[in-house]
Parts: C-alpha cells; structure tokens; sequence
C-alpha cells in the first residue's frame, strides 16, 4: 500500500475527510455534524443537453370511456403532477445505484418524519437500498433547466453500472460518505433528505413494491426556486398562484 493510501486510511479512522465545500446536514437525527468527501467515482462530465421553456399546452389526452379502465386512469394521472427526485443508494459491494421517480410524497411528520415512494420490481436501486442497510438519499430536484437535466440522466437505469455516476451532466458532482449512498451536488439539486427504511417499510404489491422511509437529516442544494414537477409526459415548472378574491 503507498504511503498516500497509509494516510488517507489513518485519516479515515480518525475522523471523515473533509470536502472543500463541506456540506453540512441541516437537520439530522442519529446524524454527526457530517464531513461529507468528494467521491472518486466522478471522472467526466458529458455535454449538457439542451432544455428550454415553452408556454404551457391543453393536455394532449383525454380519458375515453371506450378504452380499457387501465388506460383512462393513465389519462387522469397525466393530469396531475408530480415531485421529481432521484434516488440514490450504495449495493452490498459499495457500487452506486440511482433512479429518477416520481412516485416521491411525504407520509408523516410527527413523531418522526416519514416519507414513501414505489418502484417497478427489479431494481438494482431497490435491491441497494437492502444490501446497503436500508439507507438512500432523496434528491429533491429543482425547477428548470438543471433540474430536469439531473432527472432525465438518471432515466437511464442502473445498466451502466458505476458509468451512470462516471459521466455525469456538467455542473452536477457526487460526494459520498465511507461506504454509503451517494449526494448529488450542484445548480439542479434542491434539497437532499437522507432516508432509512422504517422498520418492515418495504411492502411488495404485485409488481411494485412501496417503499417507507424515516428522513434522518435534511442537506440544502445549489438550486433555488421550487422543485420540479412532472406532468403530461413532461417536465414542468410551477405556474399561476390562485388567490381568494379578498386577500
């Protein structure tokens, strides 16, 4: 082993490597004021593709009571929107895992926060997150450009293995704690909430399994502004605020 390697490894043992920015966890449970390093696993970023805002449009579908009860609650739904957020997690051999969802919704506050999503069974997310203890981060993403730019990268599934982290969009790192789930960094992340699986919190319902979680600590992101929602097969920002007519 070099005498670099020697050091770094005393250092770890002693007390977590220390990153330039030192992202600092809000709000934490069971949580230590964390040093968070710079992850290896970030070699190039890849050239950005290109977003752009467009004014919003009528729904391109309308549910018809001819097609199968399947599809006409796929019509309905495509009319609401929906959180974006990626989801991160560190297998049993400390590979990384991601996915973008957008099933993402808080459960409960009190008396500890909780919060859920569900996910297409196989994943190799989902099966990180129970070799890796049961802990995840979720990435609240942010509205705009750098935001659905993080969101679309992680559509690509786990495939690549670690090249799903190795060529990340620019302006985006990863930071990572001795073994655990990987923390996105820059212009397209909000907020980031560092999860654990709450008890027997996962539950498999036919090809899809729900997943509860217990939010330990809370981490701000570079990005500003509201999160980025999901709507109509697209990504969207938030629009209008409807105000009572005597406010």
């Amino acid at each position: 082993m070099s005498g670099a390697r020697v050091l770094s490894t005393a250092v770890r043992r002693v007390g977590r490597i220390q990153s330039q920015t030192k992202p600092q966890w809000l709000v934490g449970r069971n949580r230590p004021s964390a040093e968070i390093h710079r992850a290896s696993i970030h070699t190039t970023a890849t050239r950005p593709s290109t977003w752009r805002a467009e004014p919003a449009r009528p729904p391109t579908t309308t549910p018809d009571p001819k097609d199968g009860l399947p599809e006409q609650l796929r019509g309905v739904m495509r009319r609401l929107a929906h959180s974006v957020v990626v989801c991160t997690a560190a297998d049993g051999a400390g590979r990384p895992r991601g996915m973008t969802m957008s099933s993402f919704v808080s459960l409960s506050m009190e008396p500890v926060p909780l919060v859920s999503f569900n996910v297409r069974t196989p994943s190799r997310t989902l099966q990180a997150i129970g070799e890796g203890g049961g802990v995840f981060n979720v990435h609240v993403l942010a509205e705009g450009a750098e935001g659905a730019r993080v969101a679309e990268w992680f559509t690509r599934g786990n495939s690549a293995g670690e090249g799903l982290f190795g060529g990340l969009p620019d302006g985006v790192e990863v930071v990572e704690e001795d073994g655990e789930a990987p923390v996105l960094e820059g212009r397209g992340v909000l907020f980031v909430l560092r999860c654990r699986v709450l008890g027997e919190g996962i539950v498999r319902v036919r090809d899809h399994v729900v997943v509860v979680g217990e939010v330990e600590g809370v981490l701000k992101g570079e990005g500003e502004g509201f999160g980025l929602v999901y709507a109509d097969r697209r990504y969207r920002v938030l629009g209008d605020v409807l105000v009572k007519g005597n406010e």
